[in-house]
């Protein structure tokens, strides 16, 4: 209708009635029915309401839905409303009748499409238009509404097309399952290609072997792959490349799921689809043909009979394949194996990252991959592992920091990370391990120094704390960890003298190596009064005085080795007294006089150097005649003459020394 048209009916209004009630004033527009009348038969209706129970009339209202609006319908309605002159009524059922007309207008319409009953007063021709104020603005709502909705399509549209051009397997979901059965398999693994060029179906590993890609792959094989493709994306990968790749890619992970989508994989259970792939993607990626043992690997049989791996019920517990001749790197979907405790891949030829997958694993205890040749740091995600106990990385290639994040793996007992080429210094938050009872950082480039809440790791029993480039002394509060047993500081530039809440303290300690450090000073007799010691490796340090004769009480030590320091004046005669020794080394050091003929009484020794000193003396009987029994090595000083004076000692070799220098 036309907008003057409008404007000449909305001026036969009545005047407002105003009613007080209380404190409200209730406005109403009050139209004649005579007047009502004309304006509904002239009145054109812009949106067409579909009607659900048929005509209406006061006994039977009708009830009107709000009509579904699409994208292109939004745009249809806003061109009507800027069109003048346009009768939509032509559009409208001569059936459906004057009653449908002006129900939007009426507000008739609610939102989420909700239907309810026309109220009485409003049946046959008594409704009430709405001002053309009013008209406008639910049309301008409206509008807005829909703008906001294709703005909000248009939004989610691009998102979606953002993760497409980057895909995330996190965020793929699964495609619908394969429509054609998966009858078929590949033939048994070979391993070599002798016979692959007869086989009919060859297994992937041999074909990636043999050609370099997987060719041969029948259709029903193909479908369910490409299901499982999809299917595995949310657990397994977080970028997604190997998505974007062909299907004959030699992947390992490719290899394992092509492999997975045949018949007889079928026949287990998802779970048990998700742990042989995982296995079957770590025997390609470390070369399984060339394992020492293989035993059943890649075969239809349930993976838990296969070599090395031990499972609690259908899943695997235990994958142990140490010193197995793997080859190759550690794959991240060693991870899918949810319900792994240990795993020992010890002593093989593994190279690259450890992935972070292992650590992800909620209730993986121990882990050992020491002796390979990994790459990279040390996981981080070290502290997502909260059951893990022991992990040993020992004699790797591990670099970078070590994190902070380590302390959070609060259950950790035994952690073994010598070997390596870890730097910088140690983490504050290393010492809230408070559960460690063995510290290996031996072998590494680690600087800084120790801090004194070294002493909050008081559980500890063993300790080694170099070769690596450690600063400043050795902290006193070594004293405080009681329980230690071993003790070792090699290849450490510490300097200061030896603590003496060492020896006063550590009752314990069986082993003690101080060895090649620039610590100094006396040798305190106190260190004589840690009588559990079994072996003293003091050497290559700037000790120097006498040594305390109260040595010869230590009766269970069987070694003590001096070797390479300032010690003076002679052999105290007391070390006769250590019935238990069987290497005694005071080489290079500055002894003088003989070499006491209580030596000989030591029936266990093994191993006895003396030169590099200023010792003489003439080697008969005695010493000489522990050669018949258990002296292996028996070095001093050849004789010659400095001078005046005579110098070395007499001793026949082979007969009684092995050698003299």
């Amino acid at each position: 209708m036309d907008a003057e048209k409008k404007e000449s009916e909305a001026e036969e209004v009545v005047e407002e009635e105003v009613i007080e009630d209380g404190e409200e004033v209730i406005e109403e527009e009050v139209v004649e029915e005579e007047e009502y009348e004309e304006v509904e038969e002239e009145y054109v209706e812009e949106e067409v309401v579909e009607e659900e129970e048929g005509e209406g009339t006061s006994d039977n209202p009708i009830n009107i839905e709000e009509p579904v609006t699409t994208d292109d319908d939004a745009a249809a309605t806003e061109d009507g409303d800027n069109a003048d002159g346009v009768d939509e009524t032509q559009e409208v059922s001569s059936e459906q009748g004057d009653e449908e007309q002006g129900d939007e207008e009426q507000g008739l319409i609610q939102d989420g499409a909700q239907t309810r009953d026309i109220p009485e007063k409003f049946v046959a021709q008594k409704r009430e238009p709405k001002s053309s104020g009013q008209y406008w603005i639910i049309c301008f709502l409206i509008a807005a509404s829909l703008g906001g909705l294709a703005g909000l399509g248009y939004y989610l549209t691009e998102e979606e097309n953002k993760d497409r051009s980057n895909p995330s397997l996190a965020s793929i979901r699964p495609t619908n399952p394969p429509t054609i059965a998966t009858v078929s398999n590949f033939d048994a693994i070979q391993g070599n290609c002798d016979s692959y060029f007869g086989l009919t179906t060859p297994h992937p590993y041999d074909q990636c072997f043999c050609t370099g890609s997987i060719k041969t792959i029948p259709d029903d094989i193909a479908s369910r792959y490409n299901y499982l493709k999809s299917a595995f994306v949310g657990s397994l990968y977080g970028d997604g490349d190997w998505l974007a790749k062909d299907i004959s890619e030699c992947l390992p992970e490719n290899q394992a799921l092509i492999w997975l989508s045949t018949a007889e994989n079928g026949l287990f259970s998802e779970a048990e689809q998700q742990q042989r792939f995982a296995l079957a993607t770590l025997f390609s990626a470390t070369q399984g043909m060339q394992w020492s043992d293989k035993g059943s690997w890649m075969s239809n049989s349930d993976s838990c009979s296969w070599y090395g791996v031990e499972c609690e019920g259908t899943t695997a517990a235990v994958v142990s394949l140490e010193n197995n001749r793997m080859k190759g790197t550690f794959p991240a979907e060693f991870g899918l194996l949810q319900g792994l405790r240990d795993v020992y891949v010890t002593r093989n030829e593994l190279e690259g990252p450890i992935p972070d997958s292992l650590f992800l694993i909620p209730d993986i205890q121990m882990v050992d991959i020491s002796f390979n040749k990994m790459t990279g740091p040390v996981p981080p995600t070290v502290g997502d592992a909260k059951k893990l106990i022991h992990l040993n990385l020992e004699s790797n290639f591990l670099s970078g920091l070590i994190s902070k994040r380590i302390a959070e793996a609060e259950l950790l007992v035994f952690l073994e990370l010598g070997g390596n080429e870890l730097e910088g210094s140690l983490p504050n938050e290393f010492y809230q391990l408070s559960r460690l009872e063995m510290l290996d950082l031996k072998g590494n480039q680690l600087t800084g120094t120790i801090s004194t809440e070294i002493s909050r790791l008081f559980k500890l029993t063993s300790l080694a704390l170099g070769p690596n480039e450690f600063t400043g002394s050795i902290p006193t509060e070594i004293g405080n960890l009681l329980r230690l047993t071993s003790l070792t500081i090699r290849r450490v530039p510490f300097s200061g003298k030896l603590p003496d809440e060492i020896a006063q303290k550590l009752t314990n300690l069986v082993d003690l190596t101080i060895v090649d450090t620039s610590v100094n000073g006396l040798l305190d007799p106190v260190y004589t009064t840690m009588t559990s010691l079994t072996s003293l490796d003091l050497s290559n340090n700037m000790l120097r005085g006498p040594l305390p004769p109260e040595l010869g009480s230590m009766t269970k030590l069987e070694k003590l080795l001096l070797t390479g320091n300032l010690f003076e004046q002679t052999i105290p005669s007391q070390l006769g007294r250590m019935k238990a020794l069987k290497d005694l080394r005071l080489n290079d050091n500055q002894f003088e006089g003989t070499i006491p003929y209580q030596l000989g009484d030591l029936r266990s020794l093994e191993v006895l150097t003396l030169d590099e000193n200023d010792l003489v003396d003439r080697l008969v009987g005695g010493v000489c005649d522990l050669r018949s029994r258990k002296l292996a090595t028996l070095i001093v000083d050849c004789p010659g003459q400095d001078g005046p004076e005579l110098t070395g000692v007499i001793c026949a070799v082979p007969d009684c020394c092995t050698a003299c220098l």
